[in-house]
């Protein structure tokens, strides 16, 4: 047995650990020594310890919990804003709910629940932009700013390419540094530039997702009216009442979603687009599934390679029941052979028809980014129906 495997067979001994730091008496410098692990790392332990009751940890314990799962149930009393939910019973809720869960699905899961209860009870949260005074040793000073999420990821997208072209080219030495850089080039050119483009793409076609959203708005599906939110290419999830309240501009495309040759409903091909077929498929892919469909990642489609779900190698066809978007690194790491299992797989599921991931252990996940509830192929299964 190798390290890796005898440091997973310790992982779900954390709601076990956190019960002995309850019944012993170290402090968090003593428990950091005992441990050698940071004093930061100690109190998040000792935290945990405080807020999670004994009945909760055996509960815990009894399914298995790792302590950054047990870190994500302890911390919804500080996230949850809603007077009438009692902090201790949502917690008792969510461990039994998100028991066989991994780390990222729990933290994914309770991110959109806590979202959902707090609705109604949202403090205003200012904006802000806030400047250092003095620049440091470097001469550097530093920006702080907060502004609504949808409005982040936003500024996010159109700047990451750039930040990743000044990393290529060398002009700075990480990502990091590439998007401070395009954040001043952005504000300070009077006129903006395009990412890099491919020869086949047309710099100005107006149907270009990375620098104009689609939002998908659902006529008939009663999920998505009784929820009140649509979602944009973005991948951010919007509130209908903040999309009406904003001034009427372009939104961007209209799509149609019915039954494709397969049976399975998902947004088709309505109007010429005047590029390349892959180009096509691109944005409709984009438009099916919105996120990569990796269970455990959330980058946005956008930013996706657009992969053959059997490989093209093996006879996949280049059809949209075939595509969906993986980011480059699950693209790469993908097993375009599902018999030999090594690092895992996506697959379209025959009876829903939706795109599903087998991991490197053999279990079947989805993704559980809250823009799979409203991307184009879940809308079309909602109104039109699974595959016939």
């Amino acid at each position: 047995m190798n390290l890796v495997e005898r440091h997973a067979q310790l992982a779900p001994l954390g709601a076990q650990l956190v019960l002995e730091i309850q019944d012993n008496k170290w402090t968090k410098h003593e428990l950091a020594l005992e441990l050698d692990i940071a004093l930061s790392r100690a109190s998040q332990l000792f935290n945990i310890a405080d807020t999670l009751g004994r009945a909760e940890l055996e509960t815990a314990a009894t399914h298995g919990y790792s302590i950054d799962r047990l870190r994500e149930i302890a911390g919804v009393g500080k996230r949850l804003t809603n007077p009438n939910i009692d902090p201790a019973q949502l917690r008792a809720e969510l461990i039994d709910t998100c028991k066989n869960f991994s780390h990222n699905d729990t933290a994914t899961y309770i991110r959109a629940h806590i979202k959902q209860l707090n609705e109604g009870y949202e403090k205003h949260r200012a904006w802000f932009v806030r400047y250092s005074g003095n620049p440091d040793a470097d001469g550097m000073k530093y920006i702080i700013a907060k502004l609504p999420a949808a409005h982040v990821d936003r500024i996010q997208a159109i700047l990451t390419p750039h930040a990743r072209t000044h990393a290529a080219n060398g002009d700075a030495v990480s990502e990091q540094e590439g998007h401070a850089l395009a954040l001043y080039t952005t504000i300070t050119n009077p006129t903006p530039t395009h990412e890099h483009t491919e020869h086949w793409e047309n710099p100005n076609n107006p149907r270009d997702l990375r620098y104009r959203p689609c939002i998908l708005v659902p006529l008939d599906d009663a999920h998505a009216l009784e929820a009140g939110k649509v979602v944009s290419t973005d991948g951010t999830v919007l509130s209908i009442r903040e999309l009406v309240d904003e001034r009427v501009r372009e939104l961007g495309f209209a799509v149609a979603c019915y039954r494709g040759e397969d049976g399975v409903a998902r947004a088709q091909q309505t109007f010429e687009i005047k590029r390349l077929a892959d180009a096509d498929d691109r944005f409709l892919s984009i438009i099916n599934h919105l996120v990569c469909q990796q269970a455990d990642c959330n980058t946005n489609a956008i930013r996706c390679d657009i992969h053959h779900i059997t490989a093209f190698a093996r006879g996949g066809a280049t059809t949209l029941d075939n595509l969906c978007p993986l980011c480059h690194t699950h693209n790469l790491h993908n097993d375009d052979n599902p018999t030999q299992l090594t690092h895992g797989y996506v697959f379209r599921d025959h009876t829903t028809g939706l795109v599903w991931y087998r991991d490197y252990r053999g279990n079947i996940r989805r993704n559980r980014h809250e823009a799979q509830q409203y991307n184009a192929e879940a809308y079309a299964h909602r109104v039109i129906g699974p595959p016939t």
